[in-house]
């Protein structure tokens, strides 16, 4: 009876689960209904389903690839009959009162009996696993820190479609500092079909708790691996994420190692020794790495990869460097293992966190995200061209301001599911066409994510400036929905 009481209260005691229900109580819906209404991940809304199965509240249909959840009648009757038992006066026990006993599930919903069974009444509903159990299970986290453009998204991508086909379902968090934001990066993944969500308003250096439980909403999916990215410029990261993980939530995430991306052109820029600022934050994300990748080396020769690779490992020889080409696929074998069979080192290396040079580097570098909506109202046009030609203003104006421009994504889709993706990494390398469209457009959703060593409201301007320019070029009609920049330092 103890078990059946604890398995009610931990229902009642989130408000996406109290919501569910109100929506069932509409009749039966579609999972596809209730992630749309409560503006969830799959991971998350698979995770609070098993909760309210588990209690026998609810109940589960599938037709095809479809999952289909209803109120379950008998089981409600019974969890209405425990809740009146608590000597509520034989009240009829409603969403209000629900909502009054939501403290004390939340005190009792992590003290679920391991392996116990529900009443006879709701035999049909599968008993809790037990937690023991589960703890044996994998759950390997890692972070991908890096500078911009070196390809954290698109190897977090390859990555994760890679491993979830030869050893198990793995998960991507896009992280970023933007408010209210969606990001580039994790619409990009979701229509690439990879499994992913999103974190924003805040770096996931300063909210563990949510981090935490969205790796055990993907764990309790099924998940045997989660790798997330870091904003900006990712210095500090191994502390504040991994010992911040451990330190918490001590023995409920096995660390992998940290993992820092380096391509070519930055191991070059690291060898010369040129460009202060950018050098330090380069050098410093390096020598926190467990884990160094040298990305892109399908654009480089035997001679060159071998190269960087030796003097990677000459000046970073605490950490493991591989090779790797997100793009072509190559080394994802070899990156999957070592995430697999390492842990982190869990070193705390003197970086100079916050200090002078810290403070100096950071100082110089800002955020910007833009979203909108262009239509053009009696024609088609090349959306892969769109976004070039904004791109090439950007860098035009960034390179005559001689400042720079790390990274600027620019993602657009259609309605009909056809999306295009150009990327711009720096004021002096070619702009590259990540993925054009198929066809032509007419309206399309733009998302531009970038970072620039340039003051905040600079960039604003630039972009901005750019975007408006090119869309009166093209006679697109836009509404804009979302604009902010901020600086790091």
């Amino acid at each position: 009876m103890n078990g059946d009481y604890l398995r009610v209260f931990r229902a009642f005691s989130d408000e996406k689960r109290l919501r569910v229900l109100e929506l069932l109580t509409q009749g039966e819906k579609c999972a596809c209904v209730l992630l749309e209404e409560l503006d969830i991940a799959q991971p998350t809304l698979s995770y609070h389903m098993k909760i309210l199965r588990q209690s026998g509240i609810v109940k589960e249909r599938s037709v095809g690839p479809w999952k289909y959840y209803s109120i379950d009648g008998e089981g409600c009757r019974y969890a209405q009959k425990l809740l009146q038992a608590l000597s509520f006066g034989g009240e009829k026990v409603e969403i209000k009162l629900i909502r009054a006993l939501r403290k004390l599930g939340e005190a009792v919903s992590q003290a679920l009996p391991a392996g116990e069974g529900l009443s006879p009444a709701n035999a049909h509903v599968p008993a809790i696993a037990d937690r023991r159990k589960e703890g044996t299970k994998m759950k390997k986290f890692a972070v991908f820190s890096g500078f911009l453009g070196s390809g954290k998204t698109t190897t977090m991508m390859a990555l994760t479609k890679y491993f979830t086909e030869k050893h198990g379902k793995a998960a991507m968090i896009s992280n970023d500092l933007g408010h209210g934001v969606t990001l580039a990066d994790n619409r990009l993944a979701q229509l690439s079909g990879v499994s992913a969500s999103e974190i924003t308003d805040d770096c996931i250096c300063y909210v563990n708790e949510q981090l935490a439980q969205r790796l055990n909403e993907y764990y309790d999916d099924g998940c045997v691996l989660v790798v997330s990215d870091i904003p900006g410029f990712g210095v500090g990261a191994l502390e504040h994420v991994y010992h911040g993980l451990a330190e918490k939530f001590p023995g409920q995430f096995t660390l992998a190692p940290f993992t820092v991306l380096v391509e070519p052109r930055t191991v070059e820029m690291l060898r010369s020794g040129t460009d202060g600022d950018l050098h330090y934050l380069y050098d410093t994300q390096l020598r926190e790495a467990d884990l160094i990748l040298l990305n892109k080396c399908d654009l480089i020769s035997r001679a060159q990869r071998a190269a960087d690779l030796g003097w990677l490992r000459e000046h970073y020889p605490l950490a493991e460097t591989l090779s790797i080409s997100a793009l072509t696929g190559e080394g994802m074998e070899e990156l999957s293992r070592a995430l697999l069979k390492g842990e982190a080192s869990m070193r705390r290396p003197d970086i100079g966190y916050g200090g002078r040079e810290f403070r100096a580097a950071m100082g110089k570098m800002c955020e910007f995200y833009l979203q909108y909506h262009a239509v053009v109202c009696c024609d088609d046009f090349d959306g892969t061209a769109y976004l070039l030609d904004i791109a090439r203003k950007v860098q035009a104006a960034i390179a005559e301001s001689g400042e720079e421009i790390p990274h600027l994504k620019l993602l657009a889709w259609e309605p009909e599911g056809d999306f295009g993706k150009v990327d711009l990494i720096g004021k002096d390398r070619d702009i590259l066409v990540t993925r054009p469209f198929a066809k032509r457009c007419r309206d399309i959703a733009v998302l531009l994510n970038g970072s620039g060593a340039c003051p905040a409201e600079r960039m604003e301007k630039v972009v901005t400036e750019a975007v408006n320019a090119v869309s009166e070029e093209y006679k697109l009609e836009l509404m804009i929905f979302k604009t902010e920049s901020m600086g790091m330092g």
